[in-house]
């Protein structure tokens, strides 16, 4: 006769051959379709190849003329095609924009030396909005500043940009360089008024 005790050890080794085989089958079977899924992709992307294909050609004016004699007319068309719409996208790149180009004489208000020297300035527009500028020696390129509102003096041997009543002192920098956001402020409260 079997025991209770030997029941319960009968029936935990029932459920566990139970789970274990179970799992093994699940494991089977999703490997099975893992397997079967991944070679169904492979020949459906065998068929349609994406747009973006994992190969460059880089082709050069010397090298086209060769590579028109070995292409089939409808590769060739997909080619013209690829080529029209990056250049298209390069013409929609927008660059900085020169908008005015004057010279300003640099009122010189030194204690010791009185006078005027000239500066060439170049207004441009940035398709960022950036808003300052970069001095070098004899020319000062501004963004964001209209050049017919802006005058130019030098106080202690620094060029000061004045405009409306907003006096700042330029940094000479091969770099740009922000407007500080109190002068840019303050000019837009001139504006609103």
């Amino acid at each position: 006769m079997i025991t209770h005790k030997k029941k319960q050890q009968l029936i935990a080794i029932l459920i566990g051959f139970l789970l274990g085989v179970t799992l093994s089958v699940l494991v089977g079977y999703f490997g099975v379709i893992k397997y079967f899924t991944q070679v169904q992709f492979e020949k459906i992307n065998q068929l349609f190849p994406e747009k973006n294909a994992t190969d460059t050609v880089f082709i050069t004016e010397n090298s086209r003329k060769n590579i028109d004699k070995t292409i089939s007319p409808a590769v060739q068309d997909s080619i013209d095609t690829e080529l029209e719409e990056s250049e298209t996208f390069i013409d929609e790149i927008q660059t900085d924009k020169k908008i005015a180009e004057i010279v300003i004489a640099v009122q010189i208000t030194d204690s010791t030396t009185l006078g005027s020297k000239d500066i060439h300035v170049e207004q441009w527009e940035s398709p960022m909005n950036f808003v300052g500028y970069r001095l070098s020696k004899d020319k000062l390129v501004i963004y964001g500043i209209d050049v017919n509102e802006i005058d130019l003096v030098e106080e202690d041997g620094k060029i000061c940009l004045v405009l409306a009543d907003n006096k700042l002192a330029l940094q000479y920098s091969d770099d740009f360089v922000h407007f500080p956001n109190s002068f840019l402020i303050s000019r837009q409260n001139l504006q609103n008024e």
